[in-house]
């Protein structure tokens, strides 16, 4: 044999029968892998067959996986709500801050309002005179129904208010 041919080059050619030796330990060690895999897939199969177990009440128990999908379905709208609520946070942060810088200009309604003592003051006296003027109208209002000319009125106006309308029906 002189190296020729397939056989002549295997026997002849080193290189080729060193690669040809490290070719076959590769295909060793993948079929050893390959057995541990249909092993290992087996014995995750008897696992998913076993009953009682989740893999099996999922594929097997009807009730089971409609609980899981209404669980989803309430995760999703949750989510959904979880969403709106931040984007509703955004948008009352984003009020805040411009009720923020608002308030940082003295001359806005606002500024004025926290900033002006002159201006603040005389709201106090507005309120204060309204609060005044509500009492004093309370007292003549209580006097205008104390008085002997309109005393009557107030009676027959207090009698039709106690005495309950009677319905007909025809």
């Amino acid at each position: 044999m002189d190296g020729e041919g397939t056989v002549g080059k295997l026997l002849k050619d080193e290189t080729l029968y060193n690669n040809l030796g490290i070719t076959l330990a590769s295909l060793q060690r993948s079929s050893a892998h390959a057995e541990k895999l249909t092993a290992s897939i087996a014995d995750y199969g008897a696992k998913l067959n076993q009953k009682g177990s989740l893999a099996n009440d999922l594929v097997t128990d009807t009730t089971v996986f409609k609980d899981v999908q209404a669980s989803v379905r309430q995760l999703k709208k949750l989510t959904i709500t979880a969403a709106e609520a931040t984007d509703n946070l955004k948008a009352a942060s984003n009020n805040v801050n411009v009720a923020t810088s608002k308030l940082d200009n003295k001359n806005s309604p606002l500024g004025v309002l926290l900033y002006d003592e002159a201006s603040a003051a005389h709201i106090k006296a507005t309120l204060k005179n309204l609060e005044t003027g509500s009492e004093k109208l309370d007292e003549d209002l209580q006097a205008v129904q104390d008085n002997f000319l309109l005393r009557r009125y107030f009676k027959k106006k207090k009698k039709a208010e106690a005495v309950p309308v009677e319905k007909t029906d025809k």
